[in-house]
């Protein structure tokens, strides 16, 4: 059974042997490092639809194991979650917690999916050597105007669709997304406008752009949190700024006690000065 060893040298050997043995043991069960998932890691896997949270472990932040309750809240989407996958991607752990606005955004750009603001509409020429002179104009036409330039579409089918859509669509089509350094300073600010005054949907769908544009400097943090409050507004959920007026009311807040220094952070006044705007307290 052994090989021919004196007592001594049969223990050593028996205990090398069984601390080996330890650490394949070890070795084979060891569990592959998990990574949390980007938000846009989270929308591409919902996008090509190869999210699956069956094969997950729920906990909270606390390492407990999530209740039935808790695990009923995050159903409902009272509570919200970070996604930790390995390296194929396949989710193995949920850590589940309240919701914050970030994870609002989240789901209102998931709702998104599969939406494009081009789809059906039709589309006009656009000048993109001179965008950033003929923007404002573009921005300002009027129901008549933008007939006239639609040769193909039966004016008594145009009642139909948004016109500034037509804009922004034939925009996008002609010159691409707007940037300071290709298409100017101008029509960029004027491009966040029609996005910002527009349906829930396109603001959506536009989201990631503008925070692009304030990543790279060519908006300031304002029009993001401009776009976010009012993204959050249209979805049905609390705003965070305070930028949002609804009914001559102001919409309510996500931790109201703490919005000035959020506000601070991006470099406006105060909200009680900001509502002194509206004739509001």
């Amino acid at each position: 059974m052994y090989p021919n060893l004196n007592t001594a040298s049969r223990l050593i050997y028996f205990f090398t042997v069984l601390v080996g043995l330890s650490l394949v043991g070890c070795s084979g069960s060891s569990k592959e490092p998990l990574r949390k998932l980007s938000r846009d890691e989270i929308l591409e896997l919902k996008e090509n639809q190869r999210w699956s949270l069956d094969n997950a472990a729920f906990e909270t932040t606390d390492h407990d194991k999530a209740t039935a309750s808790e695990l009923e809240r995050f159903k409902r989407g009272e509570w919200a979650a970070d996604y930790y996958a390995d390296g194929s991607h396949n989710i193995r752990r949920v850590v589940i917690r309240p919701a914050t606005y970030e994870d609002n955004i989240l789901a209102i750009l998931i709702k998104n999916i599969g939406y494009h603001p081009g789809y059906k509409v039709p589309l006009v020429s656009i000048n993109c050597d001179s965008l950033e002179f003929i923007i404002d104009d573009l921005y300002r036409l009027e129901t008549e105007e933008i007939k006239n330039l639609l040769d193909t579409i039966p004016p008594d089918t145009l009642e139909f669709f948004d016109f500034r859509k037509i804009i922004i669509a034939s925009i996008e089509k002609d010159c691409g997304l707007p940037s300071v350094e290709r298409h100017g300073d101008r029509s960029v600010k004027a491009f966040w406008s029609m996005i910002q005054h527009n349906e829930k949907e396109q603001m959506a769908y536009y989201y990631r752009y503008i925070e692009r544009l304030v990543q790279l400097g060519d908006l300031h943090p304002e029009r993001l949190a401009l776009l976010t409050d009012r993204l959050l507004v249209f979805n049905d959920y609390k705003q965070v700024y305070g930028s949002q007026i609804v009914n001559g009311e102001l919409h309510p807040i996500e931790n109201p006690d703490s919005v000035d220094y959020r506000r601070l952070e991006i470099g406006l006044e105060p909200l009680s000065e900001y509502l002194k705007g509206f004739d509001l307290q």
